[in-house]
């Protein structure tokens, strides 16, 4: 049976962010080895400093981590982390220049994957209630690349994330499509949500007075 991504493997290094998420982690990983075919994935562990959970521990301790172990795929503890693009910047310890790598969220399943289009690199990304979104998840690594926010990366001069809504974005060519498959939110992870947007609309802010291009 041919491979959904037209059977040609991809060099891409997939990395899962997590913490104490057993239940949904093995469905993420058998989306990725079916539809991404030569990925390479790589779990990275740990909690945010603000992150809205009970108890001490900075890394899980559901055997989210056996699992990893378990499937013979690549784990970190990172421990704990400022906030989510401090926890993300820990990819760029592990790729090269001139690698390609995809980041993704626990509570995430890819969908669809266009070997075609990794250049490109955009997501269609389907959220709980009809919401959908442009962001661009597939990057080359340059020196200097980081994080800023839980969704946008510097890159040269470029503030490269999530993009606005447009009429075309159910139709627009995508290197692949994502699926959020937490049916609802947990309760505590609401304000802390709200609390995370309102820091990258102020950093986006603080960015642009700063003379930087943002997508």
């Amino acid at each position: 049976m041919p491979k959904p991504n037209g059977g040609t493997s991809v060099p891409l290094k997939v990395f899962i962010s997590f913490f104490n998420e057993i239940d949904l982690l093995p469905g993420l990983v058998a989306s990725v080895r079916e539809h991404i075919d030569g990925s390479e994935i790589i779990g990275i562990d740990g909690k945010f400093k603000d992150f809205p959970m009970q108890g001490s521990r900075y890394q899980s301790n559901d055997g989210s981590d056996d699992f990893f172990k378990e499937e013979n795929l690549r784990v970190y503890g990172v421990g704990l982390c400022r906030n989510e693009a401090a926890k993300r910047n820990f990819i760029f310890e592990k790729v090269e220049e001139g690698e390609k790598f995809l980041y993704l969220d626990a509570d995430e399943e890819v969908m669809k994957f266009n070997k075609d289009l990794v250049e490109e690199g955009l997501c269609r990304l389907y959220l709980r209630d009809d919401d959908i979104f442009l962001s661009k998840r597939v990057h080359t690594y340059e020196d200097g690349m980081r994080f800023v926010t839980h969704s946008h990366i510097i890159k040269d001069n470029w503030v490269v994330g999530n993009m606005d809504f447009k009429d075309d974005i159910k139709d627009k060519e995508v290197a692949l499509e994502v699926r959020v498959t937490r049916e609802e939110p947990r309760p505590e992870m609401v304000e802390y949500k709200k609390r995370q947007h309102i820091e990258e609309v102020l950093t986006m802010k603080a960015l642009r007075a700063k003379g930087l291009r943002c997508l």
